[in-house]
Order: C-alpha cells, then structure tokens, then sequence
C-alpha cells in the first residue's frame, strides 16, 4: 500500500509536487512515505546534488519541505511549504509558496541549518498537518494506530480534484477483498 501510494505520487506529482501530498495517520508512516518518496524523485532526476542532513532528513535541491516552526528572520510560519533551490554544506535556500503582498512570488529564503532546524520533507504529511490544507490531489494511507473514521475524512477532504486511498488486505478486510473480485 505504501510503495502504491508514493509510485501514484511519484508519477502524478512529478510536474506539480506542490500540489500532490501523501497523508497518514503517524508521524513514523509519514517518515517513511517521505523518505520513499525522495528516493524516488531523486532515481528518476527530480532531486539531486549533495543533500544537507536537517531535522533528520537529508534534504536536496528539488526536495519539496515543510518549516516546522515560526522564524521572522526568515518570514515562515509553522507549516509553510516550499521547495529546495539550492544546498550546500549547512546551508539551503528555499524558495517558500504562494506570493507576497505585492502579487509576485515569495522571495528565496537563506537557512543555515545550524541555528534553524525545524525543516521536513513534505512529500507525506500527518492527517492532523493536513487540516486546512488544499490541494489538487491527496493519497491516503489508510490504516493502523490512530487511523479513524473521521480522520479518514478530514485528509479525505483536502483535495480539489481527486483522493485516493491505500491500504494493505489485513486493513481492508475480508469484504472489500470480495467486492474488488466481484463476489459481493
């Protein structure tokens, strides 16, 4: 289910990341959709160069983040997304989304990941993350702890043009199994 959603995403998302996001209900599913996903984008050339290690990543040019926390110096909020532009040794500059007053693009953002480390991969995000977030299509782990109905909905909701849902036959259960063979 896993390696099923981050293909879709890898697939789908390659022209438009910003705007494809994987969701599940752990921060430990949302690592490992994450790190999944980078490797994949990095094999087919959509990341690369020499990463630099941040908040337990190893984030590169063309990575897709998350600032995880406010810094005024560098004008992001908690749960601003954005993408990596350039990284060398401690240092990455990253250009955050959306536009600023003025209707242009935000300006590049310069962070030596010494003194801000709150920084993640954004490929996959928790459920919770995923409230009050749009986005053109969302890929939904389903399953395990933490995993309800009604969080099921909230990152259910996100999208604006389609959701997908993943999980393994153990979480789908017996009947769903029946109904994809056409038994039911």
């Amino acid at each position: 289910a896993v390696r099923g959603g981050v293909g879709d995403v890898a697939v789908k998302g390659q022209a438009g990341p910003n705007e494809h996001v994987m969701s599940a209900s752990t921060k430990a599913d949302v690592m490992a959709l994450n790190r999944l996903a980078e490797e994949e984008r990095r094999r087919v050339g959509l990341v690369g160069g020499p990463p630099v290690s941040v908040g337990g990543y190893s984030v590169a040019v063309g990575d897709r983040i998350v600032f995880r926390e406010k810094d005024r110096r560098l004008g992001v909020n908690n749960g601003t997304f954005g993408t990596v532009l350039a990284a060398s040794g401690t240092t990455l500059v990253i250009r955050p989304d959306g536009e600023s007053r003025d209707g242009r693009p935000r300006p590049e953002v310069m962070v030596n990941t010494l003194k801000y480390d709150k920084i993640e991969l954004s490929y996959g995000i928790t459920a919770f993350r995923a409230q009050g977030s749009t986005f053109d299509a969302s890929y939904v782990l389903l399953g395990g702890e933490g995993t309800s109905r009604q969080l099921s909905y909230v990152v259910g909701s996100r999208e604006r043009e389609s959701v997908h849902f993943y999980c393994d036959r153990f979480e789908a259960g017996y009947v769903l199994e029946q109904l994809a063979a056409g038994k039911v």
